[in-house]
């Protein structure tokens, strides 16, 4: 069986953002719960501002997301990068030899782009699960200008992923 060669550097990816999950779930656990309407009534008018927990809350959300984000892109970076130069060598490829061995790199290549999708469709999953835990626990949505828009987080898009492993197929299919 062959292993892709950077599933070494997606393992460490996984195991950050898997050593996040279970540290989030600590933390929403030591916020108040939410209040029920009686008690916000008695407590008076509901004040904006986060307590200390919230708010290392939302600052290891955002740590998380901001780390999530700038992997994704490095990992897009070089898969641009790493089409270009499958496709110059496609173009340039003569011998039999050479087109089994490109071969083997757009086999490899497709796994690794469709890994970064999986990853892509995993890390948005969990985040959108912490999220509502969080405000199941506390009743409050989590307010960070990252958090405004999940879906527009770079790592949430598998559109140019997708785009980019059809073209990989496109072009495997060419060496058939």
């Amino acid at each position: 069986m062959y292993v892709l060669p950077t599933n070494a550097s997606f393992c460490l990816v996984l195991h950050t953002f898997d050593s996040f999950v279970p540290m989030s779930q600590k933390k929403i656990k030591k916020l108040p719960p939410k209040e029920h309407p009686s008690q916000q009534q008695a407590a008076g008018p509901s004040s904006d501002t986060l307590t200390e927990e919230e708010t290392e809350f939302v600052q290891a959300l955002s740590d998380t997301l901001n780390q999530l984000n700038d992997t994704y892109i490095e990992k897009e970076e070089n898969s641009v990068i790493r089409v270009e130069r499958l496709e110059s060598e496609l173009a340039v490829a003569t011998t039999h030899e050479q087109l089994n061995e490109l071969h083997k790199q757009f086999v490899d290549f497709h796994g690794e782009v469709l890994l970064l999708v999986h990853w892509s469709i995993l890390a948005y999953t969990a985040t959108v699960k912490i999220l509502k835990k969080h405000h199941k626990r506390t009743g409050l949505l989590v307010k960070a200008p990252q958090l405004g828009n999940l879906l527009s987080q770079p790592f949430c898009s598998t559109d140019v992923s997708g785009a980019r492993l059809w073209f990989v197929v496109a072009l495997w299919l060419l060496l058939s």
